[in-house]
């Protein structure tokens, strides 16, 4: 941020400069944002076929075994959102969030009867929910950080990256399914969460614009 203030001299091709550099840094908190709603898309389209196949589940299982899911991410994105913002431990969040998401995707694959699939579904939306929670408001902070209002571009970016995942996921389960089969799907995209799980540790929340304007204060005051 210095160099760029440094380097642009001109408010506002500082601005479109520095919001260029954020909205960079936005696309890779976009990773771990994709990355969970992929798990979340490839289970619900390939999850059902897998229980009719296996357990002979019925039409009403198909539909119920979701609702942990939801009802656990509800909690998650309560409890996380204010913790990780409060303790400044949103990389960890994430990270932990990420790493629970591909155990339990993982485990899809060794499911047996509908309470199996309910108990891992509530893990997957407690997961995600900790991951959305922990990133998104860390998206927020940094456009504070960089005096410059692109709160719209940041999360424009974020509705994309959902958007990638409940894409993708489908697109990619059916064809993975037919070839190797729903339990190696699953494998696939729990490893990736969990290799990727240890970049959320990078991620840093930083001080606000108005813990930035305390400190200059304070030094301005001590210097005087």
């Amino acid at each position: 941020m210095g160099m760029l203030a440094d380097g642009y001299k001109d408010n506002k091709e500082r601005g479109r400069a520095m919001g260029i550099s954020f909205t960079g840094l936005a696309l890779g908190l976009i990773g771990a944002i994709c990355l969970a709603t992929l798990n979340i898309a490839t289970i619900e389209t390939a999850l059902p076929i897998w229980m009719m196949k296996t357990m002979c589940a019925s039409r009403w299982q198909l539909g119920t075994v979701f609702l942990t899911d939801s009802i656990s991410y509800l909690i998650a994105s309560n409890i996380f959102g204010h913790l990780s913002q409060k303790f400044n431990r949103s990389g960890l969040c994430a990270c932990i969030g990420m790493i629970l998401a591909g155990l339990s995707t993982i485990a899809f694959g060794f499911s047996k009867n509908i309470f199996h699939v309910l108990v891992l579904n509530a893990c997957v939306g407690f997961s995600v929910g900790t991951v959305d929670s922990s990133i998104m408001p860390l998206m927020g902070d940094l456009v504070d950080l960089s005096y410059v209002p692109v709160y719209g571009t940041v999360y424009a970016i974020a509705d994309a990256a959902v958007c990638i995942g409940f894409s993708v996921g489908p697109a990619v389960a059916g064809p993975i399914v037919k070839s190797i089969g729903f339990p190696w799907l699953m494998a696939i995209i729990g490893t990736a969460n969990i290799i990727f799980a240890p970049l959320c540790l990078f991620i840093y929340s930083p001080p606000r614009q108005e813990d930035h304007l305390s400190i200059v204060e304070g030094n301005s005051k001590s210097s005087t």
